[in-house]
């Protein structure tokens, strides 16, 4: 079945991730308090930035006893990582480590160091049962590739763990592609290399589906299709799945914490994953309830060069989910990742609509390929949309009046009356500097949140 080790060896090692992995999933809360005290520690000892912060605030680590203490800490914002650069614990330097940014596609790049070294590898029990899987069709090689935007490195190293797992179980045969390259060369490659694993933007996946479909090209067809870096909403995935057969896998991660949550393949939810970061979702400064929006805060509990304690400078809103997966993970579920707070829209009477409720208005109507909504006063919306390409000439003015008219109606139930509506058809939406793809959802009004 496989082409490296013996299978007893193989199986072995297999169970004993796999065991580890449920010893997180089991005692999780006590696994991030014994982690988080340590973390706090060492940030108090070793890194400048945190002993400042911490004296200010009248706070010792001896303080922080359990995770239910985190609250306790003040908050880390992205200014105080980019004003205070370079934040490296002072026990380690920079030979020691390597430094990561991100793409700045907000306008606002940040630099952070990571310890050299082999990396932790999480999400054992979501993909790996399934790779094996993959593998025991394939004769052993797994061919893997991976569409990548030059420079950024979340949506890599979630492929490199596995493909650092898989290489233990077979040989491995690697594809890089830049998401920057044109979608039909991106297509030939893939063709050629046929991969049974690809990882990729939402956005890569979205292009690569359009394209098929209106020019009637073949797709390969992976059996695992893993999302990372971009927000994945219910519109970009029903198109992605009319054309690509395979299990769509939804992981919510950052430069600055790795992999947040990961979706199983129940398609349930996405499960946090509680070894490698503890997740707050906040309301003025309170945890918010299952199945209410909150601002994303975020702890990354391996990071020891630059340590990752509270930050609240990913500007993202997430829902938790009050519900548990039908599969045997214990991790909590998060429901939805809603987008960034930044690009929420804001009402002349101060309401913040987030963004997800704006692409779920969307999700529904027919015939759209792409769109944006921006906000440019508090009383108007634009609306960019990309329609898909109607084969019938006699049929396309008609598809495209009643494009227009649904993008008004749809959008305007759920906004009050005083705003105004404009829709404007475009052959296509450039992507954001820095990023594969464009946001769904821009806000150029001063957000007081």
């Amino acid at each position: 079945m496989f082409n490296t080790g013996d299978n007893n060896e193989i199986l072995s090692y297999v169970q004993d991730l796999l065991l580890e992995e449920q010893m997180i999933q089991e005692n999780y809360q006590a696994i991030q308090s014994e982690r988080l005290v340590s973390l706090v520690k060492h940030a108090y000892d070793n890194v400048d930035f945190y002993r400042k912060k911490y004296d200010a605030a009248g706070i010792r680590p001896e303080d922080i006893k359990s995770v239910d203490d985190i609250c306790r800490l003040p908050l880390v914002t992205k200014e105080d990582l980019k004003v205070n650069f370079p934040i490296l614990a002072n026990n380690l330097t920079a030979k020691d480590c390597q430094v990561f940014g991100t793409t700045g596609s907000t306008g606002s790049p940040l630099k952070i160091y990571r310890q050299n070294g082999p990396s932790p590898v999480p999400y054992i029990q979501e993909l790996l049962p399934r790779v094996i899987d993959i593998l025991s069709r394939s004769q052993g090689t797994l061919k893997v590739s991976t569409a990548l935007v030059t420079g950024n490195e979340v949506a890599e190293n979630l492929i490199a763990h596995t493909v650092e797992l898989t290489s233990k179980l077979a040989s491995v045969q690697m594809q890089y592609l830049d998401a920057h390259d044109d979608t039909e060369y991106i297509l030939d490659k893939l063709n050629e290399h046929k991969p049974n694993l690809l990882g990729t933007y939402p956005s890569v996946l979205k292009n690569l589906a359009l394209l098929c479909r209106q020019k009637g090209m073949t797709p390969p067809q992976p059996e695992l299709l893993v999302c990372s870096a971009e927000i994945l909403d219910t519109h970009s995935r029903r198109i992605i799945g009319e054309v690509f057969q395979g299990d769509i896998i939804n992981a919510y991660a950052c430069t600055e914490a790795e992999v947040i949550a990961l979706e199983c393949f129940e398609h349930q939810g996405l499960h946090i994953q509680c070894g490698e970061v503890i997740l707050e979702l906040l309301e003025d400064g309170k945890p918010v309830p299952p199945g209410k929006p909150g601002r994303v805060v975020v702890t990354n509990l391996r990071n020891m060069a630059t340590p990752i304690i509270r930050y609240s400078g990913l500007q993202d809103v997430a829902v938790l989910s009050s519900g548990e997966c039908s599969c045997s993970s214990k991790l909590p579920i998060l429901d939805r990742v809603e987008g960034r707070m930044i690009d929420s829209i804001v009402l002349a009477d101060g309401t913040i609509i987030h963004p997800f409720k704006l692409t779920m208005a969307m999700e529904p109507i027919p015939s759209l390929a792409k769109f944006q909504i921006i906000q440019e006063t508090t009383s108007a919306l634009r609306v960019l949309v990309v329609s898909e390409e109607v084969k019938s000439s006699n049929n396309r003015a008609n598809v495209n009046g009643s494009l227009l008219d649904m993008v008004v109606n749809n959008l305007a139930n759920v906004l009050n009356s005083s705003v105004t509506i404009t829709v404007e058809k475009v052959e296509d939406i450039p992507p954001a500097p820095g990023s594969s793809g464009h946001a769904l959802v821009k806000c150029l009004v001063n957000n007081p949140s």
